[in-house]
Formats: C-alpha cells, sequence, structure tokens
C-alpha cells in the first residue's frame, strides 16, 4: 500500500486563531430511536451503539484505501508509545470537561479504535508541570471562542515559542449534547494527528486560482464562499493595504496568506502539496464525506450563510462521531513509517523554510481546529 493511501495528512499544523473547530458529514445518517423509548437523553452513545447493532449503516469498502495520512516531516509526531498524557490547566477546567471529553473519547473506542493500543492518561499537577513540555495541556475556552488542538505530538521549541501539547475546548452549550461532544471528538482527532478532509491539496481546482489546488474537481470557487468566513472584511483590507487591491485578495486563496493575516481561512484552504502526504484521488468520491474531520458548511461562518459545501452547493451538516476511516488513519499514522525526506521544514537547508517560519510565528506553531 502506497505511503499515500491512507488518511493522515501531514503536517504543518496551522489554523487561524480565529477558526471554529467542528466535527462534520455530507449527509446525516438517519437514527432510529423511537425503539428505545426508555433511554435518557445522557446516554447518546449507547443509544447509537444499539441502533448500529440493529441497523448497521452501509460501508463502502472503496473509500477504505483513500484516506489521507497525517504524518508530519518533522514536528508533528506519533504520541510515543500510542499514549497521550494530559492534564487540566486548573481544577475549576477538570469540572467543566472530564465527562464530556471522556464521552467523546468513548466514541473513538466504539468507532474501533482499540484502547489496549491507543490509551489516553491523566497526569498529576506535579507530572504536568515537570513534563509541561510532552504532556498535553487541556484548558477551557470561554466565551465562544471554539477550540484548537496541536495536531499530533509537539514537543516545546524555545525557538518558536511553542510550551508543548495544548487542547483548548469551548464548553459553551451551542447545539445541545450531540454538538459538544462531537466538536471534541474532532479534537480528540487532532491530538492523535489527523488532520481536515478538506484541506485535501488534491481536492481543491487549481484553475479556479487556488494557489495549493492539486486538479481537483470537488472543491472551488463555486463552493467555498470565503467571504461569508469571520473577519473576511478585516483581513481583506489589511491584506490589500500591504499587498494591492488584487494582491489582498491571495487570503482566499492561499492558506500561507490567510495565516500571515490571522484569518479562518487557513483553516479550509488546502495545504501545499510538497509538504503534505495526500492520497491520489481528485473527485467527489475520493472525499470521506463522514469523516469526523470534515468542516460542516457553516463552520467560522461570519454572516450565518455557508462557508463550504459538497458540489452542487449541498451543505455538509455534523457529524458527531468517528468513521471508520478515521480509525484507519490513526493506525497508519502509528504504524506507517516516515520517509527520510532530507531538511526538514524548520531547517535551513528545506525550501519552504522562509514560508515555514512565516506560517509557524503566526500561529504559534500548533494548531488544528
Amino acid at each position: 500500500m502506497m505511503i499515500t493511501a491512507i488518511r493522515c495528512f501531514s503536517l504543518l499544523l496551522v489554523a487561524a486563531d480565529a477558526a471554529h473547530a467542528a466535527s462534520q458529514l455530507w449527509q446525516p445518517r438517519i437514527t432510529r430511536y423511537d425503539h428505545l423509548p426508555d433511554l435518557s437523553d445522557n446516554h447518546t452513545l449507547v443509544r447509537r451503539a444499539l441502533d448500529d447493532l440493529t441497523n448497521p449503516p452501509p460501508i463502502d469498502t472503496r473509500s477504505l484505501d483513500k484516506r489521507y495520512l497525517i504524518r508530519t516531516l518533522d514536528l508533528m509526531q506519533p504520541w510515543p508509545n500510542h499514549e497521550i498524557r494530559y492534564c487540566f490547566a486548573t481544577p475549576e477546567d477538570k469540572q467543566a470537561l472530564f465527562y464530556n471529553l471522556k464521552d467523546a473519547i468513548d466514541r473513538w473506542w466504539f468507532a474501533g479504535l482499540d484502547q489496549s493500543v491507543y490509551r489516553w492518561t491523566e497526569v498529576d499537577d506535579a507530572e504536568c508541570h515537570a513534563h509541561r513540555s510532552t504532556v498535553l495541556l487541556i484548558k477551557r475556552g470561554h466565551d465562544g471562542a471554539g477550540h484548537t488542538t496541536t495536531t499530533g505530538y509537539l514537543p516545546a521549541d524555545a525557538s518558536t515559542g511553542n510550551e508543548g501539547p495544548v487542547m483548548e475546548l469551548d464548553d459553551t452549550d451551542w447545539g445541545g449534547y450531540d454538538n459538544k461532544v462531537g466538536t471534541f471528538a474532532h479534537e480528540i482527532g487532532h491530538a492523535w494527528g489527523l488532520f481536515h478532509e478538506h484541506q485535501n491539496p488534491n481536492f481543491w481546482r487549481s484553475e479556479d486560482g487556488f494557489v495549493d489546488g492539486n486538479f481537483g474537481t470537488v472543491f472551488g470557487n463555486d463552493n467555498f464562499h470565503c467571504e461569508n468566513l469571520v473577519g473576511y472584511d478585516t483581513a481583506l483590507a489589511a491584506a490589500q493595504a500591504d499587498l494591492g487591491t488584487e494582491g489582498g485578495k491571495a487570503i482566499c486563496k492561499s492558506v500561507l496568506t490567510a495565516s500571515q493575516y490571522h484569518f479562518a481561512g487557513s483553516s479550509f484552504l488546502p495545504w501545499t502539496p510538497s509538504i503534505v502526504f495526500a492520497p491520489p484521488g481528485h473527485n467527489f468520491a475520493d472525499v470521506d464525506w463522514n469523516s469526523i474531520m470534515i468542516y460542516p458548511s457553516h463552520t467560522s461562518s461570519g454572516n450565518g450563510r455557508p462557508v463550504i459545501t459538497a458540489p452542487g452547493d449541498h451543505i455538509i451538516n455534523q457529524n458527531h462521531f468517528p468513521t471508520a476511516q478515521d480509525v484507519i488513519g490513526v493506525n497508519l499514522c502509528y504504524t506507517t513509517p516516515v520517509l527520510n525526506l532530507g531538511p526538514f521544514l524548520n531547517q535551513a537547508g528545506n525550501s519552504m523554510f522562509n514560508s515555514f517560519q512565516s506560517i509557524y510565528h503566526q500561529s504559534r506553531g500548533e494548531k488544528g481546529c
């Protein structure tokens, strides 16, 4: 199997600070709960499990070899020994986040991730402070600030100001229990090493002017509505002041430019093909529309209108559970050897060094949303 054949997209872990994370899907599966009338609303996972046992969804086996692989070229690594060691920033953060986070972790186990191999281990405050650079610090976000998570294992690096892996979760009760826990599960995907399905450069149309589009047929000017993103007017004005009227429009065409202006478009636009491992597919059927790592259409919308849609302007709705392909992707992140690709991005001998340094310092080197 080719190294590009599965879901771990690589790297570089930058997303605009304004971007709000989400987990989602193409068409929501109709889930029958009428045969489980005695279960309370707090048993969503149990209801879903029983429903899948009594009415299992079809699996398109053609998609099992089309996942992309998040694999870092240097900085993002798999967690040592398949174990995410974590702590909470404060006792109050733990009280607010613990149970929903646990439910989100359980959804990955339920989806098929082997919990005897992959482990989440909470450490005490002493361990957290003594080994902060290698422990995932979980914080509670406030006031609808959204979610952000270091992609994979990113140890501290004094030269970039990175203090170690971070997960920030907004526990605002928007959309109900399933929405919140599903979003937490999306962030867990980032923590394991997955990045966004929709940022695969092979899905974006080059002819529409996307700098890193790689001859895809899925996303383009007709279904990426950049002008609907939160902060668009501010970012555009700043970019045009620096780059001119036409040059400023690159915030909607280049992930690098969007990142430089702290614009949410950097969580949507395709990654540079030379710094990611992506599957060979370029078409609608190659996208895992059910992935928990694909954004729903209204993510980071500043005006209530859709930002990204499936071809034909079909709305992408939120998915609350990881797919079998998401699980396969995590497995491959931890079993596929990394190729020796020469000088890494943060090394002066790499041709992408200057671009990398620019993005890395803007984002402080982390985060997937």
